[in-house]
């Protein structure tokens, strides 16, 4: 019996590389089973899927990893897989910060896809677990009529201010009512 042809064969590799960009992991791997070229060209490439990590979840590979790239990507996405059917969002991000997971942060959080309200909820978390990384990125996420929406109705200032934390202001609540002032400047707010 024959076997069908590697349409990638005749293909360059630049059309190759970008065409990959765009399939789910499945069919890359299954893609990787029947055409050599594929195989060679992204499923062994480091750089593939150190971009990948970048362009799907906004990662950056550590080469310090015990996992290569593709093993790391694999990963990310069999839990993410998982947390979706057991857990709220919240209830994810929240975990992987305390574990201090910040690469299973972004994932989940572009993994779910969060409208307004729930980004509005992961900041007002960020804010009391004291994580500016985590405001900043979720301010980054929104469009600036959003950003400045929350800033005007949310009252994130309070959340920061420490009125909800019997030990007062750390340095972090200060960082993070310096951030919101800024942001509200910047969008001409305050």
């Amino acid at each position: 019996m024959k076997s069908a042809p590697d349409r990638f064969k005749n293909m360059s590799n630049d059309a190759i590389i970008h065409i990959a960009t765009y399939l789910e992991l499945d069919d890359i791997f299954n893609l990787c089973q029947i055409s050599k070229n594929f195989n060679i060209l992204i499923c062994n490439n480091k750089s593939y899927w150190i971009n990948r990590l970048k362009q799907d979840w906004d990662i950056i590979y550590d080469p310090a990893n015990d996992k290569s790239p593709k093993e790391y990507m694999k990963e990310i996405v069999e839990q993410l897989d998982y947390d979706a059917i057991r857990f709220r969002l919240e209830e994810s991000v929240k975990q992987y910060l305390k574990n201090k997971n910040y690469d299973m942060v972004k994932a989940t959080i572009k993994y779910r896809e969060p409208d307004d309200n729930d980004i509005r909820f992961l900041m007002i978390s960020a804010i009391m677990l004291h994580n500016i990384e985590l405001l900043k990125y979720l301010f980054s996420l929104i469009p600036l009529t959003v950003q400045a929406d929350i800033l005007k109705n949310d009252n994130l200032d309070y959340y920061a201010s420490g009125v909800w934390d019997p030990e007062g202001n750390t340095e972090e609540d200060l960082e993070i009512m310096g951030y919101i002032n800024e942001k509200g400047k910047e969008l001409k707010i305050i």
